[in-house]
């Protein structure tokens, strides 16, 4: 049976799973780092990067957070990953300036491939 790539492994930066990711946008791209955060349906970027881009705007969803629930502005990207192209719809949603995360990586990322987050060695390990 063919194998696939070998698995990728990325330290943690900062002590959190923490990843860079490029979004493609209108004849520019921007690169940010990313939270691989397991909890997250969408992956989300700033919301003044994907005006920037000039990304599609593709509606609006509703989410339950700790805070309660919020409107999130969604858009069409492609974000490239593990030089990997994905194209996702997002959210868009500003974090709060204090925050060291501008970024999330979710589920709709992370479902294509088996994800170990060791905590003990802080790294992160993906695998097609």
């Amino acid at each position: 049976m063919p194998r696939g790539r070998p698995p990728i492994s990325i330290a943690y930066k900062h002590n959190n799973p923490i990843v860079p990711i490029r979004v493609k946008g209108v004849g520019e791209e921007v690169e940010l780092e990313a939270y691989v955060d397991s909890g997250a349906t969408f992956s989300l970027i700033p919301k003044r990067v994907a005006r920037s881009l000039k990304l599609e705007y593709a509606g609006e969803t509703s989410v339950i957070t700790g805070k309660g629930k919020s409107t999130l502005k969604l858009y069409r990207a492609t974000i490239n990953f593990l030089e990997r192209d994905f194209k996702l719809i997002v959210a868009g949603q500003d974090l709060p300036k204090q925050s060291p995360i501008k970024a999330l990586v979710g589920r709709d990322i992370m479902d294509e491939f088996k994800v170990c987050f060791d905590g003990k060695k802080k790294e992160l390990e993906f695998i097609e």
